[in-house]
């Protein structure tokens, strides 16, 4: 304490206070102690309003993860798009069960036949066609099991399917035309059925039937409709369609010269098979997806056939006609649904966090109103105290932003593992999207900060200090 002698001989005690920081002529702080201290401040605030600083952050972070998210869900669209305009040459038929105003007619069996094969590839700008018989079989060797999706159909597979052979070859047409079987194993079944060994040349059984090993392939990845096409194994049709399958081939693959011939050799199809199958005017289904087995239940469901696709009720054919460009407009559209989905859930929680840094700093502003009347009483302008708490509000909101880019990039493993597509493509929030979830941040900051500031800027110094 401070002894300070008075007139009448009596004396004053004087308590000892903070000294405030050293102000220029005019009363102000520079610029770096007003951006350290606000920072402080702001953290500050943190540990003083905890329930409100805590749903501050809740909003500001899962919005800006929410941001990263839909970034990367951009980039995985992008990614996808390429893949299927690299396979844009590809159309599948399918069978599908006939209807006439929404109820199925039929056996429920194929009618596609050899001669519509035949047909189909007669058709101009067809280069490679192959039917397909798909299901999914335990495949044993030795004491190891390995369950896959098998897949019968001619050696022009190879190249519809763009595979590659890793070990050994791919099936020939003689294999095919003789009934030989053999098998073709992807590179998880051979890793799985002879680890540490040469499957070349081993035998396998496949449900009940023996093949022997030709070759095996390199890992193909994810289709851009989401399927790994490392669980698919091949055989020739020829011996496996009675034998393994049991049934008629389902689906038959084509490949035409160039993307442009698409709508052109798909409308010949229809009309070639129409004609085929005495069919008079029907619509073609189109069956879900592009791929070659890929998407109909009549591939990976045991055996049921693809149902059509007619919104119309009007009598439907028995096939189905596809292509990867209706798959990649159906890609492109649930991802956009995705991402809108996203968006809206992201802006909702930045809404929360924006009004959540209002109401922090009205707080602040308000527990603080002796600091803000001392500050103006010494001479620092509204300019400086707007500076000040506009400075905390932004601190608050980047801190809320750093934390959101480490949620998303947390959580985008976890949206791998929910869709595997996603992480097979191995994308990532780009730089950009850091960037920009940053910015947003800020720009959050200054306006939802901005009325507590300009609130705390026009306090009067003396009624500031007087209702201390």
């Amino acid at each position: 304490m401070t002894t300070i002698p008075t007139t009448n001989e009596t004396h004053v005690l004087v308590a000892p206070h903070r000294r405030l920081p050293p102000l220029d002529a005019a009363g102000s702080l520079s610029w770096s102690t007003t951006l350290s201290q606000s920072v402080q401040s702001a953290l500050g605030a943190l540990a003083s309003y905890k329930i409100r600083a805590a749903l501050t952050l809740i909003g500001i972070l899962v919005g800006v993860a929410g941001l990263l998210l839909i970034d990367a869900f951009g980039q995985a669209t992008q990614v996808a798009s390429a893949a299927m305009l690299g396979s844009a040459t590809l159309i599948n038929i399918r069978y599908t069960p006939p209807s006439t105003g929404g109820v199925y007619a039929g056996t429920g069996q194929s009618t596609l036949t050899p001669q519509d094969l035949q047909a189909v590839q007669r058709l101009p700008h067809v280069i490679a066609v192959s039917p397909i018989n798909a299901n999914r079989f335990a495949l044993v060797a030795g004491s190891n099991t390995w369950n896959s999706m098998v897949y019968g159909g001619g050696p022009a597979l190879e190249s519809i399917q763009g595979l590659s052979v890793k070990e050994g070859r791919f099936f020939t047409q003689q294999e095919d035309t003789s009934g030989a079987l053999v098998v073709d194993l992807s590179t998880n079944a051979a890793n799985g059925l002879f680890p540490g060994a040469d499957p070349v040349g081993q035998s396998v059984r496949i449900g009940s039937v023996d093949f022997q090993v030709v070759g095996v392939l390199q890992p193909q990845g994810m289709t851009p409709a989401g399927h790994d096409m490392n669980e698919i194994v091949y055989v020739p049709l020829g011996g496996s369609q009675q034998r393994l399958f049991g049934q008629p081939f389902s689906t038959i693959s084509l490949q035409v010269d160039s993307a442009s011939s698409v709508p052109s050799v798909t409308e010949a199809i229809t009309q070639t098979l129409r004609q085929s199958h005495h069919l008079g005017a029907c619509q073609p289904g189109t069956a879900a997806g592009g791929e070659p087995g890929g998407a109909g239940p009549g591939l990976h469901g045991g055996g049921a056939p693809a149902q059509a696709t007619n919104p119309s009720g009007a009598q439907t054919c028995d096939f189905g006609v596809g292509s990867n460009q209706q798959a990649l407009t159906g890609i492109n559209r649930e991802m956009d649904n995705v991402k809108r989905v996203m968006g809206l859930v992201a802006g909702v929680f930045l809404l929360i966090g924006g009004v959540g840094i209002a109401n922090v700093m009205l707080a602040a502003v308000s527990q603080r109103r002796r600091e803000i009347g001392l500050r103006r009483a010494v001479g620092a302008r509204q300019r400086d105290l707007l500076l000040q708490f506009l400075v905390e509000a932004v601190s608050l909101s980047l801190v809320g932003g750093v934390l959101g880019v480490g949620l998303g990039f947390g959580l985008w493993p976890l949206v791998g593992r929910a869709i595997p597509l996603l992480a097979d493509f191995g994308v990532w929030p780009s730089g950009i999207a850091v960037a920009l979830a940053l910015v947003a941040a800020l720009v959050l900051g200054l306006t939802f900060g901005f009325y507590p500031a300009r609130r705390a800027a026009r306090l009067d110094p003396v009624e500031a200090l007087r209702r201390v």
